[in-house]
Order: structure tokens, then sequence, then C-alpha cells
């Protein structure tokens, strides 16, 4: 499962999951994100802010899902214990909503689950390089979706920064370096 499935990485998330060879279910905040999820390849995608999230998550897949991409860590610690089976992991990225998250920890525990808190700059060498030679390839146009939301000129990298910050950007700031951007 993926939440914020067509977030700048939830969307890579849900098509990485699908190359990967899983069936995904992606949560996203409109029908309209729903619908593009589904286009990047989820087998079901969920709004979330429509009611019975749990009860519609454990129906999409038969039961608790094995694996959560997790973009709102402290939003949904209540929720993600019971929507993952024993053993099952939880790798999240971000926690914006609530950077200080109560954590139900006897909830959590009874699944005996792995919680990863992932930050890809905190890997090791070794295993960033692995990780790099696994996803360019992918990186082509021809592999992935790439949801280009709006181009900035290197120079306006603050700008790029800011417009992503402030949530102006649906899909990826590309950042060009030379006169590329004339020709696109």
């Amino acid at each position: 499962m993926v939440t914020g499935g067509t977030g700048r990485v939830g969307a890579y998330a849900v098509q990485l999951g699908v190359w990967g060879g899983a069936r995904v279910i992606a949560t996203c905040g409109s029908d309209a994100h729903c619908a593009e999820a589904r286009e990047l390849g989820a087998a079901v995608a969920l709004n979330y802010k429509e009611p019975g999230l749990k009860e519609r998550i454990l129906d999409a897949a038969g039961g608790p899902v094995d694996r959560i991409v997790e973009v709102a860590f402290g939003s949904n610690t209540d929720l993600l214990p019971d929507i993952l089976k024993p053993n099952g992991t939880v790798a999240t990225y971000a926690s914006d909503a609530v950077p200080e998250p109560s954590f139900p920890f006897n909830k959590w525990m009874g699944g005996n689950v792995n919680i990863r808190m992932f930050t890809i700059y905190q890997l090791d060498r070794l295993t960033q390089d692995e990780v790099l030679q696994t996803v360019s390839p992918l990186m082509s146009p021809d592999t992935l979706v790439h949801r280009i939301g709006e181009r900035f000129q290197f120079e306006d990298m603050v700008k790029a920064h800011e417009a992503v910050e402030a949530g102006e950007v649906h899909g990826v700031a590309q950042v060009v370096v030379g006169k590329a951007l004339e020709h696109q």
C-alpha cells in the first residue's frame, strides 16, 4: 500500500511497486487523484477523505497488507497497525502534519511489525549505489511516468524549492541546467 499515491514520492512508489510485481493499493486525497493513481498502475485507489478507510483498505486487499509506504506517519499511527499483517513493514519518509506523533505502542507491538524510518541520505554508500544502479535505468520516459509539474532554470533553484514547499507544484519540480528549458 502507498499513502499519498500521487505525491512526488508516492507516484514513483506506486510505479516501482507495480514494476516489482506488487498489487498496489494507493490512498489519495481526491477522486481525481485516485484516477491518476490508477493511471500510474495502482490496482485500487481509495480517497482517504471518505469514511471507512480502514474497512475499504482491508476489503481491497482481502485482509491486512504486507508493506506500507507511508507519507503521513504521525497522522496514521492509529490506523496502520490495523491494516498491516503481522511481521509486516512500514517504510516512512515523512510526518509533516504531525512531526512528533503519539505512538500507541501496545497496538503496534502485537503485530511484531517493522517500522523503517527512511531517508536515502542516511543509507550507507554501498546501499545508495545499489539503489541508484537499480532505479537509474527506470528513469527513462519509456519506463516510468515523470509528472513534471513545473520546470525551473538552475538559477531559480530557490524558487523551485519554495514552490514545492508551498504545495504549488503537482508532480515534480524539474530543475534544468543550461539552455534545455528553452527547447521543452
